[in-house]
């Protein structure tokens, strides 16, 4: 399994990183940091992977969108380690969802929106997670611009999961109800909810 390989993947790269780069793919690098940031206590090799991916990738396809997804939860962690609170926290999980907010503008090119389609739910998967710790009133507000942009995404990919595409977009109606003044747009996000429950 890939939790097995990891310690044999970190070895071979500790002993030459130059060379491992000239052996294994890019992909390969990214499939372990995503790997590495499941697992408790392997979480700072994530970010190891992705540092020497970025230092060396020239490319902005599919592979570079999972590093930013992937770097956007690193960040996410280390604030849930240092044991952030507040406002602090805050700060450090929008530095989180900004690396998301730069996947979704190259997934949102016309050359990219239909090749991309599927990592529209990968994002949206990774906002959920970095958000759900500060998912509250008086903080779930913070979150609409990127919620809001992922929903669209959504919706124009056609996202098959319409169980998902409802759950996500009840995140949205939170995130809206939670701003003074808007309310009545919280309530018509709400009315859309119910619309796709019926599909």
């Amino acid at each position: 399994s890939l939790h097995d390989a990891l310690p044999i993947f970190h070895k071979t790269l500790s002993q030459n990183i130059r060379a491992s780069f000239e052996k294994i793919s890019y992909e390969t690098f990214i499939i372990f940091a995503e790997t590495a940031i499941m697992i408790k206590g392997k979480e700072s090799l994530a970010e190891e992977y992705l540092n020497l991916f970025f230092q060396r990738n020239t490319s902005k396809g599919q592979i570079y969108i999972r590093a930013l997804l992937c770097y956007a939860r690193v960040i996410a962690h280390k604030g849930e380690e240092a044991q952030l609170k507040a406002e602090e926290n805050i700060k450090n999980l929008m530095k989180a969802l900004s690396y998301v907010q730069q996947a979704i503008e190259i997934i949102q090119r016309p050359e990219n929106k239909q090749k991309y389609a599927f990592l529209v739910y990968n994002a949206s998967v990774c906002v959920y997670q970095i958000i759900r710790p500060m998912f509250r009133p008086t903080w779930q507000k913070n979150f609409t611009d990127i919620v809001q942009a992922i929903v669209k995404l959504l919706e124009e990919v056609d996202e098959p999961d319409h169980s998902w595409l409802c759950r996500f977009t009840w995140v949205l109606f939170h995130c809206m109800y939670d701003i003074d003044g808007k309310k009545a747009e919280a309530l018509k996000v709400f009315d859309k909810i119910w619309e796709l429950t019926k599909k």
